[in-house]
C-alpha cells in the first residue's frame, strides 16, 4: 500500500495490525499524528513503546495480553510500537504470538520489514509512507485540502519549484498559508511571499499587526533583513503597549495567552531564522 491509501485509511478508520515504514523523519512523523490524531478523536486508549529506548519486551507483551481497561471497547485498544526495526528476531516471534486476531497493532519502521518480520505478520497491512518524486505533487495537493486551501496548477506548480520538492517545506510553507488566511493564493500572491519586496520596515510590520492582516503580516515579515532578536523585541515593546492595551482591563487574559508566544520567540531568537513566522501568525490569532 502507498502513502494515499494509508490517507483513505485514515478516513474509514484503522483496525488491525500495520506495518508503516519511511526513510524520510517527516513523512513518518506525519503519519503517526495522523494516527494519533484520529485515535483521539476516537477516545482511543494508546500505549506506546520505542525500541530506541530499549523498553523490556515483558512490557509489551503484557499489554497485548491485558486489556487496558476492564469492559472497554476492544476495537478502541492501540498498541503502536515505533523504530520496530530494532527488533530482534526473538522478539518479533514473540510478539506475534501474543498478537490475536482482534489486535490493534502498530509497527513504525525506518525501512522496509525484513522477512522475518512479514512472515510473521502475514496479515498485517504493509504500508511504505515514502514518496516517488512523480507522486510530490499530488502529496501538495492532499495536504493542501487538509488545510483548506484551493490551489491552481500554476500556484502549486510554484511551490513545488520554490521548495525544491521537499515534503516538510512543503508541510510548513502549506500551513503558514493556512495560518495567514491565504486559503486560495493567486501566483502573484505566491511570488511577493517568496520574492517579498524591501521597501518594508518594522513599521511596516505593526502596522499590518494592528490592521490584523495576516496575510500582508507574512509578505513583510519575509521582507525584513533586521535581526530577528530586534523584531522580538520591537513585538515585545508592541503588544505590551498603547496598540492593544494588553495589559488593562479585560484584554489582560489575552495578554497573559500572548506572553508565551513572545517568551518562546525570545528563546528561539538566536538560533533559528524562519520560526518568526507560524508563531506570530499564531499570535494574530489572539488579537481580537
Amino acid at each position: 500500500m502507498s502513502i494515499f491509501e494509508f490517507y483513505e485509511e485514515s478516513k474509514k478508520g484503522f483496525s488491525g495490525v500495520y506495518l508503516l515504514y519511511s526513510t524520510e523523519p517527516f513523512l513518518f512523523q506525519d503519519a503517526l499524528n495522523t494516527i494519533e490524531n484520529y485515535l483521539r478523536a476516537q477516545q482511543s486508549e494508546i500505549r506506546k513503546f520505542d525500541m530506541e529506548e530499549k523498553p523490556p519486551l515483558s512490557s509489551i507483551i503484557e499489554e497485548l495480553r491485558t486489556p487496558f481497561f476492564f469492559g472497554s471497547n476492544t476495537n478502541s485498544q492501540w498498541i503502536i510500537i515505533k523504530s520496530a526495526h530494532l527488533l530482534k528476531k526473538k522478539e518479533i516471534k514473540e510478539i506475534a504470538e501474543f498478537t490475536v486476531a482482534d489486535s490493534n497493532l502498530i509497527f513504525f519502521f525506518g525501512k522496509k520489514p525484513d522477512k522475518d518480520f512479514l512472515e510473521f505478520f502475514k496479515n498485517s497491512k504493509l504500508i511504505s509512507l515514502d514518496l516517488k518524486d512523480e507522486e510530490v505533487p499530488e502529496w501538495l495537493q492532499c495536504k493542501a485540502k487538509e488545510f483548506g486551501l484551493t490551489l491552481s496548477k500554476e500556484v502549486i506548480d510554484y511551490i513545488l519549484q520554490k521548495t525544491e520538492g521537499e515534503p516538510a517545506i512543503i508541510y510548513s510553507e502549506l500551513y503558514k498559508l493556512h495560518l495567514s488566511g491565504l486559503f486560495a493564493p493567486t501566483l502573484k500572491d505566491m511570488k511577493e511571499i517568496f520574492n517579498p519586496y524591501s521597501e518594508y520596515d518594522l513599521k511596516d510590520l505593526l502596522r499590518a499587526i494592528k490592521n490584523k492582516d495576516k496575510a500582508k503580516t507574512l509578505l513583510i515579515l519575509r521582507s525584513l533583513q533586521e535581526d530577528p532578536s530586534y523584531i522580538v523585541g520591537a513585538l515585545n515593546n508592541f503588544f505590551s503597549s498603547s496598540p492593544f492595551n494588553f495589559k488593562r482591563g479585560k484584554e489582560g487574559v489575552e495578554y497573559k495567552k500572548i506572553l508565551p508566544i513572545l517568551h518562546e520567540m525570545d528563546l528561539r531568537a538566536k538560533t533559528q531564522k524562519d520560526f518568526l513566522e507560524p508563531l506570530l501568525l499564531k499570535l494574530l490569532e489572539l488579537v481580537k
